[in-house]
Formats: C-alpha cells, sequence, structure tokens
C-alpha cells in the first residue's frame, strides 16, 4: 500500500489509509478510528464524538475522546474541513475549538493536532455561515 492510496476495513467500517512508515500505520474512519503513533508510545489522539454535532460557522464544538493530555501542548492546532481553527478549550478526554469561516456547509472532516501527533478525522455537519464578528483566526503552530 501506498501513502495516500488505499483503504483498510476496521470492523463494518472503511478507513482510508493516511500516513504509512516502517513502524506506524494510521487510518481514519468517520468517527474514532485507528491511530497508532510512530514512536509506539502507545499516546494516541481519538476522537470518538463531536458535540453539537451539526454547527454553525462561528459556534464552539467539543471533541469528545481519549489522549489529548491533561495539560495543553505546547504546540496543538486544529482544522475544520482543511480549515485551521481556534483551539479553546483543551483537557485530556475533550478538545473546544471554534468552526471556522470558510469551512463551508455540509459534512466536513475535524482533525486536531498536538505535538506532532495527529487525531484520525471525525465528522461534523456544518449548517450555517459565519455572521463577520465571527470569523476567527488562528495560527496553525499555536492553535490560537
Amino acid at each position: 500500500m501506498r501513502r495516500g492510496h488505499g483503504t483498510a476495513h476496521i470492523g463494518n467500517s472503511l478507513a482510508s489509509l493516511m500516513r504509512l512508515s516502517a513502524v506506524a500505520l494510521v487510518c481514519g474512519v468517520a468517527l474514532g478510528g485507528c491511530v497508532e503513533d510512530e514512536l509506539g508510545e502507545g499516546r494516541v489522539l481519538a476522537i470518538d464524538r463531536v458535540s453539537p454535532s451539526q454547527a454553525q460557522q462561528g459556534e464552539q464544538v467539543r471533541l469528545m475522546g481519549v489522549g489529548f493530555g491533561d495539560a495543553r501542548p505546547e504546540r496543538v492546532a486544529a482544522w475544520v474541513g482543511g480549515v485551521c481553527t481556534a483551539v479553546t478549550g483543551w483537557s485530556d478526554t475533550a478538545v473546544t475549538v471554534v468552526v471556522p469561516a470558510g469551512a463551508g456547509l455540509g459534512e466536513r472532516l475535524v482533525v486536531v493536532s498536538a505535538d506532532g501527533r495527529k487525531s484520525a478525522p471525525a465528522v461534523l455537519s456544518i449548517v450555517g455561515e459565519a455572521r463577520p464578528a465571527d470569523v476567527v483566526y488562528c495560527d496553525e503552530s499555536t492553535g490560537r
């Protein structure tokens, strides 16, 4: 299997290959997914649920899961629909982010990155566009 090409079955879900190396296979499904960090340390970022599952641009959503870490890492970022967004809350089991303007409408993938580790994607349904006052900008290296 080549990086960026291929799929795998995880239970009854179809997952896409996100990264392949000599020591790790990283794939993602709509919710949750299998993620193994390349160091084999077992510190895995996994988003199990997005709450609410539907939101408008400019609103905050909580990404519930495991492995985020109790303390907010130095380097943290989140993307909704491929658009970097602000991380406004952090705990080991939940990350709060702002749905960014420009992420489009409909189902979009949400990914969190902490100190170089990325979660498998989860799905958020964006049902409304942002008002100008709701536009949030972020620095991809800090998530702020």
